[in-house]
């Protein structure tokens, strides 16, 4: 094996050399909110947000051939993304993640590098923010540089320096590094873009990754136990059965009695918590009344920290769900 064979052969294994790729989920591994989306900002891969104007999409989840030898180390999964351009020149589409902490990789070399292809000999376009945050100095944005896709798997590669932050101010709160890979964009955008211009069309990627450095390495696997606890530090989906009793603790807010289900991580913040199904009804066993589900973040940290319901009457209670099935308590502490 030769020298460059060996390091290659390092670099792509769990050694001090891991912990490389900046992009959480970049092997698309983590779908805690669904499997497809059609509407703006978090709704299905973990990680990655949605936006458009006017233009419309459809991302999707998708699953490899397995053995398939299209990408390197056989993924099981893949994004798509289908886009109809609004043809006008404020339109676009784009996909992003904010990475923690507006130093990143500030006044260095950046390289990303992804597997693509698409239906079409389309362009995407590749560009930064650097976001100060909360009270922080204004965004600044690198200026795009445009790829072309083939209609085959293939591996691209884009070198970027960031710009320094210097005499920049960083706010109280996330402030953060956004990538965003660009599919549809009017001559508005052209600058952000790399001047794709007004396209429709499928995109397909896999094995996203960025990194510090001049040179793409091998892409870094992750474990899924590992992508995922790494996804649910922004965003984790709680379920409750119906029927199951959960004791109730002491409420910290009030005389009565609280149910917290913990987090698996620590969450970035105190997320905003929600349910997908208020039909659903906690019931006192200390007195047999029903009532209905309110709940509210409780703190951030996953050793008392979760998803908490408020005042359940009485303390030293019990309380369960009831209708049928399982309802999700969302808990969202994305960039």
């Amino acid at each position: 094996m030769s020298k460059a064979a060996e390091l290659a052969a390092l670099i792509g294994s769990q050694t001090a050399l891991s912990n490389r790729n900046l992009i959480i989920n970049g092997e698309f591994q983590c779908w805690q909110r669904g499997v497809s989306q059609t509407s703006a900002g978090y709704g299905s891969v973990d990680r990655f947000q949605m936006s458009n104007s006017t233009s419309t999409f459809t991302t999707t989840q998708q699953a490899f051939t397995a053995g398939h030898t299209n990408v390197p180390n056989n993924p099981k999964y893949y994004l798509r993304c289908v886009v109809s351009s609004g043809g006008a020149a404020g339109n676009y589409v784009f996909m992003s993640q904010a990475i923690e902490g507006v130093q990143t990789g500030a006044g260095q070399t950046v390289t990303l590098s992804f597997y693509a292809k698409a239906s079409s000999a389309l362009k995407v376009g590749i560009s930064y923010q650097q976001i100060f945050g909360t009270s922080g100095s204004s965004t600044v944005s690198v200026n795009g540089v445009a790829k072309t896709l083939s209609t085959s798997w293939a591996r691209y590669t884009v070198t970027t320096t960031l710009p320094s932050i210097s005499s920049k101010t960083i706010g109280t709160a996330s402030d953060s590094l956004r990538l965003l890979l660009w599919f549809d964009s009017g001559s508005t955008y052209n600058t952000n873009s790399g001047s794709i211009g007004n396209q429709s069309g499928t995109f397909e990627f896999s094995n996203i990754q960025l990194e510090i450095g001049e040179q793409a390495t091998p892409f870094e696997h992750r474990s899924f136990g590992d992508e995922l606890a790494a996804c649910q530090r922004y965003f984790e989906t709680i379920r409750f059965v119906a029927g199951t009793v959960y004791p109730a603790v002491t409420n910290q807010f009030g005389s009565g009695g609280q149910i917290v289900q913990a987090y698996k991580v620590t969450k970035r913040t105190t997320p905003t918590v929600s349910i997908d199904d208020t039909s659903w009804y906690k019931y006192n066993v200390y007195n047999g009344s029903n009532g209905a589900v309110t709940i509210s973040a409780y703190a951030a940290n996953e050793d008392y920290g979760g998803v908490s319901h408020g005042d359940l009457g009485a303390s030293s209670v019990h309380w369960f769900y009831g209708n049928s099935g399982t309802t999700t308590h969302s808990a969202d502490a994305e960039l």
